[in-house]
């Protein structure tokens, strides 16, 4: 996924082809049945022009500016402007290689780069797509990687009752940061759509 693709150029490739023939035709069928293109994943030409050639505001559901912190996966104001203008949607990650520090990222710095992102491509063109959440194990990650995930498996024979339970325990610290997220969230939309 951060690699080339049949239908585009990841963000770890040297050169980015964009979109390929049949990168295009896919995006096609994604607009006419409704599927959101995310192109979190991809390198600079391909979301530039997948923006472009999308029917329909596309997403990119967790990434973060590179003006705050240049990972490769992190998208370039250029991006961010085409998005905002195309209506598009920028999920911030909380993924820690995508973050300023690392794991060590301040609430001030994120919540600033927030607000530098709002003003540079629009307030109602951003949320929260958080990817993975802050400290959790590389073990994690790997899991992930390794791609077996997808088949019928015995997840415990796979992953120690250890790194499980870590994992379930952040996933329970996200979602009930997730629920308060969602009440201030929906307080706002009501208190917005008030004033309209």
């Amino acid at each position: 996924y951060n690699n080339q693709s049949l239908l585009a150029t990841g963000c770890y490739e040297q050169e980015d082809m964009g979109l390929t023939r049949m990168g295009k035709e896919v995006v096609r069928e994604m607009n006419r049945v409704g599927l959101v293109v995310d192109m979190s994943h991809s390198a600079e030409r391909s979301t530039l022009e997948a923006i472009e050639y999308s029917s329909r505001p596309i997403a990119i559901t967790h990434a973060n500016p590179a003006f705050w912190h240049s990972a490769l996966r992190n998208k370039s104001d250029d991006v961010l402007r085409a998005l905002g203008q195309s209506g598009g949607m920028l999920g911030f990650s909380l993924y820690p290689h995508h973050l300023e520090n690392g794991s060590d990222c301040s609430i001030t710095s994120f919540c600033e780069m927030i607000a530098r992102t709002a003003d540079l491509m629009g307030a109602e063109n951003i949320g929260i797509g958080t990817d993975l959440c802050q400290d959790q194990p590389d073990s994690i990650v790997e899991w992930m990687r390794v791609g077996r995930w997808t088949k019928s498996i015995d997840y415990a024979l796979e992953i120690s009752e250890t790194h499980y339970l870590t994992w379930a325990w952040h996933h329970q610290k996200l979602m009930a940061s997730w629920a308060i997220i969602g009440i201030v969230s929906l307080k706002t939309t009501l208190a917005h759509w008030d004033r309209v």
